[in-house]
């Protein structure tokens, strides 16, 4: 199974021109070696931004619209400074060939040969996926039921734990199959 990652791009205006060259590459990397999955993993902005002509956010859609009909994509929501939530969204709304899916934390994703990224175990998956991002404080409050200042680290500590041991407990359910 041959996969491509990458994470980072931080796509703004100013670093447009960048982030297109790292996209040429990683397209052209994909058609070549004929990847199972293209994984962006993380900070794909620089910030929260316009979706408008400004920003320049129709041609990065395109770009990334091109990598799903090389292969399936699977997205992680990154620093909550950069990928703000709700951000990744229209990404996956994008038409093409394999499909894009967002990763929720939490949620277990396997990769079909035929269906791309779904999240259910249906016929003969190739790989199991979860899309764990960088944690936000307000995130993992809200999950882990803290209501004062002093039980704010234990209730951290707490969401962190249990997300990941419910993923512990998926993998443990499909061993035969490569994580990611």
């Amino acid at each position: 199974m041959k996969l491509l990652h990458l994470a980072d791009l931080h796509k703004s205006r100013e670093r447009f021109a960048e982030v297109e060259a790292s996209l040429n590459v990683a397209e052209e990397t994909a058609r070549r070696e004929a990847v199972d999955l293209i994984l962006l993993a993380g900070d794909l902005y620089d910030g929260a931004e316009q979706n408008s002509e400004l920003g320049l956010h129709d041609p990065f859609a395109a770009r990334i619209q091109r990598l799903g009909d090389i292969a399936p994509v699977a997205i992680v929501y990154g620093t909550p400074t950069h990928d703000i939530p709700g951000s990744l969204d229209i990404l996956a709304r994008l038409s093409c060939r394999f499909g894009i899916t967002i990763l929720q934390p939490g949620q277990a994703y396997f990769l079909d040969s035929l269906a791309g990224v779904t999240t259910r175990d249906e016929g003969q998956p190739r790989a199991l996926l979860f899309g764990v991002p960088e944690p936000s404080k307000k995130w993992l409050l809200a999950n882990g039921g803290a209501t004062g200042k002093d039980e704010a680290a234990e209730a951290m500590r707490s969401a962190m734990r249990a997300l990941l041991l419910g993923l512990g407990a998926t993998r443990r359910e499909h061993p035969e199959l490569p994580c990611v």
